[in-house]
């Protein structure tokens, strides 16, 4: 699906979208990839091959700011640029058969990273990027998609900085496997997790190698 986009604070990019359908009949947008707009864009091509886009003569005008959004959240400087959002690091999704789902998955090139009753966390072995699959028993939370941060003091200052500017967020916890992380709703009630991904990667519970992750610098 292409299009454009604006980044933060206006400057518009060319992006493309594959989406893809998982065995439990739930619509994924699985791969969003982005290039600067520039009129001779002919081909975005995504590594492991599962997509390619088309595009040319994109617009490259960002489209008009919505109205009636996240109060004192909107605008540019609703994130200082040190703790901005530079990486959007895993889905959650919830699926009635792990083991089906998980072979999916593995089927597309991912890994498994953590392995329990209730969920399972594949990721990719190039980029770290990473996929949770959420059983019906699983209660400790829903579907949703995280931005992950490479410093844990970040993960703090968001939080805080989220708690100043009025917005409902949960309580930092810090998890088992060394990460640490909060939810919050976006203003269409989306849910989020904003995660702290230790910068040697995600310890794995069935003896796999941590993926270290370069995450992008503002």
């Amino acid at each position: 699906v292409p299009g454009s986009a604006p980044r933060p604070c206006g400057r518009a990019e060319s992006f493309g979208l594959l989406m893809v359908v998982n065995p439990s009949g739930t619509l994924l947008i699985t791969c969003l990839f982005t290039l600067p707009v520039a009129p001779s864009a002919d081909i975005l091509m995504v590594k492991s091959g599962l997509a390619y886009m088309a595009a040319s003569g994109l617009n490259p005008a960002p489209p008009a700011p919505r109205a009636g959004g996240g109060g004192s959240l909107n605008g540019c400087n609703a994130l200082r640029d040190e703790r901005a959002m530079t990486r959007l690091g895993h889905v959650a999704l919830r699926v009635q058969d792990m083991e089906r789902a998980s072979a999916f998955y593995q089927a597309l090139g991912l890994r498994v990273t953590w392995q329990a009753e209730d969920w399972t966390y594949l990721q990719s072995p190039e980029t770290g990027d990473g996929v949770a699959l959420l059983s019906p028993a699983y209660t400790a939370a829903g579907p949703h998609f995280a931005f992950h941060l490479a410093d844990r003091a970040a993960l703090d200052a968001v939080h805080g900085q989220l708690q100043q500017a009025g917005q409902n967020v949960g309580a930092v916890h810090d998890h088992r496997d060394g990460t640490a992380s909060f939810y919050l709703q976006d203003p269409e009630g989306n849910w989020l997790e904003v995660l702290y991904e230790p910068p040697s990667g995600i310890p794995s519970n069935i003896g796999a190698a941590p993926i270290a992750v370069a995450l992008a610098q503002g």
